[in-house]
């Protein structure tokens, strides 16, 4: 951790002498390379829990999704300032920037990560509507688009159960709930000041991946709501 925060250290401070316009004469180069590392990730990258997520170059290892969430939003930021582009416009202004989303969102969707998917269409449809899209414009795609992510969810048995599961977790607590269902127990044992640092019980096998996804409900079981 202390490695990679050192490396994100030095990569601020060399964005930080970078002037912010600079950025739109390089955006094609880095939509193109997002692009290229979604489908190289398609190609070569490890399945991981039946997922396609990661590249390994030898000690380290990215994520192009994380990257493709950050070109999403240079692209829409340099598309949508360009004077030339009206987003009122449904060609020239309006669809240009949902083929380039909607090919992203797409290649995220094979992974499969219907979550960065979500995320990704939620931050083009808030951008869009800041920059003045139409209301109207933003309806018709937004129909599909919810009928779309309904259907993903329907037609995979293993996010129809995290749905059910999130919905009702205590139903499925032996079973697809019990990470859910251990990690609000963690909090529960936190309460407003915690138990203490180092003190926390449920890392000791009870919450599984307590040190990527769930790392939060430890935390809140030592340093509670206040910590």
């Amino acid at each position: 951790q202390i490695v990679w925060m050192l490396l994100g250290f030095g990569v601020l401070l060399v964005g930080s002498l970078i002037d912010y316009g600079q950025w739109k004469q390089w955006v094609p180069m880095i939509v193109v390379g997002c692009v290229a590392g979604l489908l190289l990730v398609l190609a070569v990258g490890p399945q991981i829990n039946g997922a396609r997520r990661w590249l390994t170059f030898g000690f380290f290892s990215i994520q192009p999704t994380e990257m493709a969430k950050l070109a999403v939003v240079v692209y829409l930021a340099a598309f949508l300032s360009n004077p030339n582009r009206r987003v009122t416009d449904w060609q020239r202004g309006f669809l240009p920037p949902v083929a380039v989303v909607g090919l992203v969102c797409g290649l995220i969707v094979v992974e499969p990560d219907l979550g960065s998917t979500v995320v990704i269409g939620l931050v083009f449809v808030g951008m869009m509507y800041l920059a003045g899209a139409r209301v109207r414009h933003l309806a018709y795609l937004g129909l599909p688009m919810v009928v779309g992510l309904l259907s993903l969810i329907w037609m995979s048995p293993e996010r129809w159960e995290r749905m059910t599961t999130f919905l009702n977790p205590s139903k499925y607590r032996e079973g697809a709930g019990y990470q859910l269902v251990q990690s609000i127990l963690a909090l529960e044992n936190g309460g407003l000041f915690g138990v203490g640092l180092g003190q926390g019980k449920q890392k000791l096998l009870y919450l599984p991946e307590g040190h990527t996804d769930f790392v939060l409900a430890l935390v809140g079981e030592e340093l509670g709501l206040i910590g």
